[in-house]
C-alpha cells in the first residue's frame, strides 16, 4: 500500500518537476537573450544610437510660433582676422555651404565659418564630436536645398546654436535611456541566473529522489533474496 502511494507521489513529482524545470529553463533562456543587446551596448560591443539635432523644418516651425529674432542681434560678430583652418571634412563642407548660402554676408569667409562651426561644438563630448559635425553638415545640406524665405546671417548663426541645443538634448536623452536599459538588462540577467539555478536545483532534487528510491529497491530485493 505504501509503495503504491509512494509511486503515485513520485508520478506527481515527476510531472511537477518537468513543468517547473521547463518553465525555469524557458524563462532563463528568454531573459538571457533579452539582456544581451543592452549589455552589449553598455560594454561598447555594439555602437550606441547616434544623437541628432533638429531639422531646418523644425527650426522654421518653432520660429513661426515665437517672436521673430532681431536680424542684427548676432550678425555683426567680430571674427579673427586669420582663423585657423579646420581639418574635419564635415566642418569644411558645412563652411562652404554656409558661405554659399549667406553669400559672404558680414564679411564671412569659409575659414571664418569653419571656426564658427567648430566653436559651436565646444560643449560636445569628444566621442560625439564626429557625429555632431556630421549632423551640422546634414543641416547645412537642408539649408542649401531649401526653397523658402532665405535666412539672414544672424538667423543662420542662431540656427547653428539651436541645432547644438537639440543635439545635446538628444545625446543626454539617449545616454539616460542607455543607462536605464543597462539597469534593466542587469536585472533581467539576474532573473535568468535565478531561473537557471532553480532549474538545476529542481532537476538535482528529482535525481536525488530517484537515486534514493533505486537504492532502497535494490536493498529490499537483496533482503528478500537473503530471506529466501
Amino acid at each position: 500500500m505504501l509503495i503504491r502511494i509512494e509511486n503515485a507521489y513520485l508520478g506527481i513529482l515527476r510531472i511537477v518537476v518537468l513543468v517547473v524545470a521547463s518553465v525555469a529553463l524557458v524563462v532563463a533562456a528568454i531573459a538571457f537573450m533579452m539582456s544581451i543587446p543592452p549589455l552589449a551596448r553598455q560594454f561598447g560591443l555594439v555602437s550606441p544610437p547616434v544623437p541628432h539635432g533638429g531639422t531646418l523644418g523644425d527650426y522654421v516651425e518653432q520660429k513661426k510660433a515665437t517672436a521673430p529674432a532681431n536680424p542684427t542681434a548676432s550678425g555683426d560678430r567680430e571674427d579673427a582676422a586669420q582663423p585657423k583652418r579646420s581639418t574635419n571634412p564635415d566642418v569644411q563642407a558645412a563652411a562652404k555651404q554656409l558661405q554659399a548660402y549667406t553669400k559672404g554676408a558680414g564679411e564671412m569667409t569659409i575659414p571664418k565659418w569653419e571656426v564658427e562651426v567648430e566653436q559651436s561644438g565646444g560643449n560636445i563630448p569628444y566621442e560625439l564630436e564626429r557625429a555632431y559635425y556630421a549632423d551640422v553638415k546634414g543641416l547645412t545640406d537642408q539649408l542649401t536645398k531649401s526653397t523658402g524665405k532665405r535666412l539672414s546671417l544672424a538667423q543662420v548663426r542662431e540656427l547653428i546654436t539651436w541645432n547644438n541645443r537639440h543635439f545635446v538634448g538628444d545625446a543626454t536623452a539617449k545616454a539616460e535611456e542607455a543607462a536605464a536599459q543597462g539597469r534593466r538588462a542587469l536585472f533581467t540577467l539576474y532573473v535568468a541566473s535565478a531561473a537557471f539555478v532553480l532549474f538545476i536545483l529542481v532537476v538535482f532534487t528529482f535525481l536525488f529522489v530517484k537515486v534514493e528510491r533505486s537504492l532502497r529497491v535494490v536493498r529490499t530485493v537483496r533482503l528478500e533474496d537473503q530471506n529466501a
